[in-house]
């Protein structure tokens, strides 16, 4: 009964940041990962379990990433929330990442975030 739209740039995660994001999850989470062929049929829910049995006996207690396993990052330059609310009267609102300049000596820029309410 909530929703979020996220606009922005998407950029593929260097293998640092995925090595380090995969290290950072359970160790479930790590074999769960060799496991599960994500988004492809599968036969069973108990063949999904044997093969976590199989991939935790070869990978052990500390699996490397997979190399098929990544991610990405993106830069938000607007984010919308929608929550249900009753009779259709939702709430929505809309936040803008606008670049504005520091000031006139110093030529970086930097987001601000504008924000609206908007119709259900």
């Amino acid at each position: 009964r909530r929703q979020i739209r996220v606009r922005g740039n998407v950029t593929k995660a260097d293998d640092a940041l995925a090595d380090e994001y995969y290290r950072s999850r359970a160790l479930e989470s790590r074999i769960g990962a060799w496991a599960s062929r994500q988004s492809r049929p599968l036969a069973s829910r108990r063949a999904l379990v044997a093969e976590v049995a199989v991939q935790a006996a070869r990978h052990g207690p500390n699996p490397a990433r997979p190399p098929f396993w990544g991610g990405y990052r993106i830069a938000p330059t607007e984010i919308e929330f929608w929550a249900d609310g009753a009779f259709r009267l939702h709430d929505r609102f809309k936040w803008v990442n606008v670049e504005t300049k520091k000031s006139e000596s110093n030529a970086a820029s930097q987001m601000t975030w504008t924000v609206s309410r908007l119709s259900p």
